[in-house]
């Protein structure tokens, strides 16, 4: 049994091409340190379907795990975590590529301080807290440049009464549960742990995306647990260097300038990447927010 478990999710409704990409990247890319691949099909109901899976596989050497589409990604680490006897784990998701060599040893070499919990290919400022109410409420008074009648007026109040209330249940909910800006944590698209620390973490119920939302950045998920526990979060980039929390903006690696150095790419990060110049400045304002934003002109 070797000391560092890689684990891709795969997801049966997201179809052959994603696993193919990652393959590819996989083998292109040589990891740097000794590992097993452990490939956990998640949500086959046909078993052709993941024959034909597997099939794509044959060039590999691997072990399997098959899950139910129960919960998120999130569930199915757990699971994992708790089966497998490694020291590490890194998990990568469906839309994981990797994009450098020696991309697992730069991703270990953090753990070597023990006072590291968990390393990731990227982090993050956002806070769902801050997001939530960048929008306000606003009251109608004039409809195509016309003032309301009094009857209109009248269900407008009901109507603007009704959205206060829910807005203030909402803001209880966010404030109680996520913190506010800057809410360094780290993305859990493609992130390294300690045996010792993901087993010793509460899993909630994730059944819905607000409940990984929790999980990954709230008051209570992953990263806050993790420096409960009296360790640290670090962000590693292609250049092999890992990045404190107050680094994270300057490390290029998520929604900043051409992420250059970004270690491993997912579907949020080519959002970015692809995206023209307004894409860019409103997705790098909710990762460092407005003051920080970063862009270079494609």
């Amino acid at each position: 049994m070797k000391n560092i478990c890689v684990v891709h999710l795969v997801r049966a409704v997201n179809g052959p091409t994603p696993l193919k990409r990652f393959l590819d990247s996989y083998k292109m890319h040589s990891a740097g340190v000794d590992h097993d691949l452990l490939i956990v099909f998640k949500g086959y109901k046909s078993k052709k379907e993941l024959i034909e899976h597997k099939e794509i596989l044959i060039p590999f050497k691997y072990i399997s795990l098959e899950v139910s589409d129960e919960g998120y990604d999130l569930t199915a680490y757990f699971k994992v975590a708790k089966e497998f006897n490694y020291n590490y784990f890194i998990f990568l998701n469906s839309y994981s590529e990797i994009l450098a060599n020696d991309w697992l040893l730069k991703m270990y070499q953090p753990f070597f301080n023990d006072c590291i919990g968990a390393v990731g290919a990227t982090g993050s400022y956002q806070s769902m807290y801050r997001d939530q109410f960048q929008q306000k409420i606003k009251f109608p008074t004039i409809y195509n440049g016309h003032a309301l009648s009094f009857k209109d007026n009248l269900i407008n109040t009901v109507h603007f009464i009704r959205r206060c209330i829910q807005f203030s249940r909402r803001w209880v909910y966010f404030a109680i549960n996520f913190s506010s800006f800057p809410n360094p944590h780290i993305r859990t698209n493609a992130f390294m742990i300690r045996k010792s620390i993901i087993c010793n973490l509460k899993l909630p119920q994730i059944n819905t995306k607000m409940d990984a939302w929790l999980f990954e950045s709230g008051r209570s998920g992953l990263s806050a647990s993790v420096k409960k526990q009296k360790k640290k979060l670090v962000v590693v980039g292609r250049n092999g260097c890992s990045y404190d929390e107050d680094e994270w903006f300057h490390s290029n690696t998520y929604k900043q300038a051409n992420q250059d150095n970004l270690l491993i790419a997912d579907n949020q990060t080519n959002v970015y990447q692809f995206g023209d110049v307004s894409i860019r400045k409103m997705h790098a304002s909710y990762a460092w927010g407005t003051e920080c934003v970063a862009l270079t002109d494609r």
